[in-house]
């Protein structure tokens, strides 16, 4: 936990507020993985990040690119919410 909390700490230094965006699948073999990540992110306990989880593999697919438009639109509306 430590070097993760190293790391994202550097990251607010020198990029300010942050959208950590995840794309792995929220179910099968990579949903430990993904609850683990959501988990650390959550205890930086940190104003400066958003983290928003998109299934990316279930959302697009069969080609459909037209649904990253819901992660553009979450992550539109962090963006206010980080300029604030």
């Amino acid at each position: 936990m430590d070097g993760f909390q190293r790391h994202f700490d550097s990251q607010v230094i020198i990029y300010g507020k942050q959208v950590i965006i995840n794309l792995i699948n929220q179910k099968g073999s990579e949903k430990p993985l993904e609850q683990t990540f959501a988990t650390m992110v959550s205890s930086l306990g940190s104003g400066m990040m958003r983290y928003i989880a998109f299934d990316f593999h279930k959302e697009c697919k069969n080609m459909r690119w037209d649904r990253l438009s819901i992660l553009l639109d979450q992550v539109a509306e962090m963006q206010d919410e980080l300029r604030d």
